[in-house]
C-alpha cells in the first residue's frame, strides 16, 4: 500500500467515526446540534487511541 492510499484509508475511517459519533449525539442523546460538541476531533482522538494500542 502506498502512503497516499495510507492517508487516504485514514481520513475514511475519520469521517465515518465521524458520522457515527454524529448520529449517535443526535439519536442516541437527542442533540439538535452535536456541531457544538467537538465531534470530529474526537474521532480524530478515536482513530489516534486506537492505532496506538493496535501498533504494540
Amino acid at each position: 500500500m502506498r502512503p497516499g492510499e495510507i492517508e487516504g484509508n485514514l481520513q475514511v475511517l475519520l469521517n465515518q467515526i465521524s458520522e457515527f459519533l454524529w448520529h449517535e449525539l443526535a439519536d442516541h442523546f437527542g442533540l439538535n446540534h452535536p456541531e457544538h460538541c467537538e465531534v470530529d476531533p474526537t474521532a480524530d482522538r478515536l482513530v489516534s487511541w486506537w492505532i496506538t494500542a493496535n501498533s504494540a
